[in-house]
């Protein structure tokens, strides 16, 4: 049997190893959610179009929550660049917490097995080390659908409906409204049970989940409103952005498109033969059900293994997708794949092969694979973490002078301002881009006449909803202190290739720029496929190709 403490102990350790190493994927993360705790934090970020008060669609509830993370780690006397990381240290800890009362649940409902199985697929997977300490409302509902599956496969109880219900409303309205999605198996096994006889004791334990839900929605629109200074549906607001108002011009699929097997690819880099489990999950289980004696109940079968097919219909239906849509499903993904590798390893001993060794087999293949996805990543896409790492110097001087800190091409990288010391402020140069950056929140007047943080009520110019370049988001490039860049030597080795006017390659520009801290990076459009997807151990088979990413410094001042 698992238990919740010992399966704690065993996620813990990846889980912390994710919060120090796992790189930001999506810049989503660092401009949505991470300025805008550094701005509640410390008082200056960048803004996204999201935050003015014109959309509502970011819940500064969300954001507060992880800022009174924050706030104990100033407590603790900790510089900024160690309250990102506490911050995240203390998300991991949560996903952990999270995923061990998951395989327990699992493990006392379905199937000791299974609850075992799932424990090292959570374990060992390359999607969840990705998705733990991330900063985002998927990773966020993530950890509540898995305590929402956890109470639904419970064995009927009063309280069963009343906590289950909790966590699938606390993750879609604090969140993200579409991970609701995840508890409709949930939602008709309480409306059943409610309506069979005596049903009275079972309806007044689904009013009391609702009006737990109620508190949550009522609790979140008062922060909100209260920060915007007007009534804001955040959770409505989203969904009215992404579905109901959403055409060809306005709406998540005017960010890009991607066909079909988007999360095909996606899935099988994350999870390998996992993934290719969890969708034979349900064809094996009928199976398993047809020529076994086992009669496990219905509705356990059905809560633990519809939710992630109804995630994956929904959203492989969607234009628009990203990986970090899928955070929210990782765990149902490794549940039906740890139900359709105990069906196997069981067909397995009928043939006389033992079952150890076959659900040992995959466990450890599957771990090794991702062991490599997770290298390949670390090693290839690490350097922002690292190369602000010679500004912290500063955060110790006085600065006189303010000093500014530019992005062109590598704006999307920007690991967030808890990467800068005081007196650095990051601006835009002109790049290749052309679509709607960041603008800055306000800044409160020394007087305090404003208020605090007005930059969450007050409505900022240059914004739109439709991806429209503003040009007043870039500075000239004399106004820079320093400059992040990145330098990929083999895409010049053609002659015909020359220099993007617009993206120069600044770090060879040495009578004006000085390289301060430069890393090795990936050049994904030159490396070859099998060293862009995995850490290749031996050299003979390393097909990547290695760019600079660069910190540098203006010589002349």
């Amino acid at each position: 049997m698992v238990s919740v403490l010992g399966a704690f102990s065993i996620l813990l350790v990846p889980r912390l190893l994710a919060s120090a190493y796992a790189t930001i994927q999506d810049c989503d993360e660092v401009y949505n959610f991470w300025e805008a705790a550094h701005y509640l934090s410390h008082g200056n970020a960048f803004q996204t179009w999201e935050y003015s008060p014109e959309y509502g669609i970011r819940s500064w509830a969300y954001v507060g929550l992880h800022c009174l993370i924050g706030l104990l780690a100033q407590l603790f006397g900790l510089s900024k660049l160690q309250e990102w990381y506490f911050i995240r240290g203390a998300l991991s800890v949560i996903c952990a917490l999270c995923e061990a009362t998951f395989c327990a649940s699992v493990s006392r409902n379905v199937d000791q097995r299974v609850g075992k199985y799932l424990l090292y697929i959570l374990t060992g997977s390359a999607g969840m080390f990705n998705a733990s300490a991330a900063f985002l409302p998927s990773s966020f509902s993530m950890y509540t659908v898995m305590l929402g599956l956890a109470t639904a496969l419970e064995r009927p109880s009063l309280s069963r409906p009343v906590w289950g219900l909790f966590w699938f409303a606390l993750g879609g309205l604090l969140g993200w409204p579409f991970s609701l999605a995840m508890g409709t198996v949930f939602y008709l096994d309480v409306l059943v049970r409610a309506l069979l006889p005596p049903n009275g004791p079972k309806i007044s334990a689904v009013v009391q989940g609702g009006l737990l839900a109620i508190c949550v929605l009522a609790i979140l629109v008062g922060i909100d409103t209260m920060a915007y200074r007007k009534l804001q549906l955040v959770p409505f607001n989203i969904v009215l952005y992404n579905v109901l108002s959403a055409d060809e011009n306005h709406g998540p699929d005017i960010f890009g498109t991607e066909p079909w097997w988007f999360y095909v690819v996606n899935l099988i880099l994350n999870f390998n033969v996992v993934y290719v489990l969890a969708m034979l999950s349900a064809p094996l289980w009928c199976l398993h059900r047809l020529f076994s004696s086992s009669r496990q109940s219905i509705g356990v079968a059905l809560n633990a293994i519809v939710p992630f097919y109804i995630w994956y219909a929904i959203f492989t239906g969607q234009p628009h997708k990203e990986e970090r849509f899928f955070f929210v499903a990782y765990p149902a993904l490794c549940l039906n794949g740890a139900v359709a590798l105990n069906v196997v390893a069981g067909f397995a001993s009928k043939l006389r092969v033992p079952r150890s060794l076959v659900a040992g087999s995959v466990l450890l293949g599957a771990a090794g694979l991702s062991l490599l996805r997770v290298m390949a990543i670390i090693t290839s896409f690490s350097a922002p973490l690292h190369v602000y790492e010679p500004l912290q110097h500063l955060a110790n001087a006085t600065v006189i002078v303010p000093m500014t800190l530019c992005m062109g091409k590598e704006w999307h990288r920007f690991p967030s301002s808890y990467f800068l010391p005081d007196g650095v402020r990051p601006e835009f140069i002109k790049s290749a881009f052309m679509g709607l950056l960041p603008g800055h929140f306000y800044e409160e007047a020394a007087d305090g006449s404003e208020g605090w943080r007005p930059g969450t009520w007050m409505i900022p110019q240059g914004m739109n909803d439709v991806n429209q370049e503003e040009m007043s988001r870039y500075v000239p490039l004399d106004q820079c202190t320093y400059l992040v860049d990145s330098d990929f030597p083999a895409r010049y080795e053609d002659a015909e290739k020359g220099e993007d006017p617009l993206e120069p390659r600044y770090s060879k520009d040495e009578e004006t720029w000085e390289k301060v801290a430069c890393e090795s990076f990936l050049d994904a459009e030159r490396s070859g496929p099998l060293g862009r997807v995995a850490y290749m151990p031996l050299k003979r088979y390393d097909q990547r190709v290695w760019g600079e990413y660069c910190l540098l410094k203006r010589k002349t001042l």
